[in-house]
């Protein structure tokens, strides 16, 4: 919007970008750290879930008769 732009640009005038810029670090620093906390742990969730398929192991909870994927996720041993 119009006021906002304008906003902006006063703040521009006022306070040097990297004023600003650090400014928004600071007031945003703990959402920042959640975020890059939340993102290591969902990366070595995936990471483990692919190292754990690569070896042929499972996280199926074991209920084949509920499961849709049945099939397709024991077809070596059906093939026996």
């Amino acid at each position: 919007s119009i006021k906002t732009k304008g906003m902006y640009d006063l703040l521009l005038r006022k306070y040097h970008t990297s004023d600003i810029m650090t400014s928004w670090l600071i007031n945003n620093a703990g959402t920042i750290v959640i975020t890059i906390i939340l993102l290591a742990v969902v990366t070595v969730i995936i990471y483990s879930m692919i190292k754990a398929k690569k070896q042929g192991k499972s996280h199926c909870g074991g209920n084949c008769a509920h499961c849709k994927m049945c099939a397709s996720c024991h077809a070596d041993e059906n093939k026996q």
